[in-house]
């Protein structure tokens, strides 16, 4: 977390700033994969889920947040909830990225 958040900073990216976080979760059945992507769409993230292009035993869970400051205290609690979240579904939380140039499509 800390080393994407450095990389906005060289970008120019500050605290106040708004992005959407793009998320990634794994998980090994279709049910938990469901059972987390309805929890994300509680949340408004958009979301997807499915089996994983390389792994057919591992399913994904990915999407977007909403916009949220990129100040760390706010990445860092939110990244806390993700993991807490991952746990309560058996998910696992494998992170997540953002991109500086978004538009309201991601």
């Amino acid at each position: 977390m800390t080393q994407t958040l450095n990389r906005l900073r060289k970008l120019q990216i500050t605290d106040d700033e708004e992005l959407k976080l793009e998320y990634f979760f794994y998980t090994n059945t279709q049910n938990k994969a469901a059972q987390l992507a309805a929890e994300m769409e509680k949340l408004h993230y958009t979301v997807k889920h499915g089996v994983s292009a390389g792994d057919k035993n591992l399913f994904i869970v990915t999407g977007w947040t909403t916009r949220m400051k990129m100040s760390d205290e706010i990445v860092r609690k939110w990244t806390n909830k993700m993991c807490e979240t991952g746990y309560i579904f058996d998910c696992e939380f494998d992170g997540w990225e953002t991109n500086p140039d978004q538009d309201d499509s991601e």
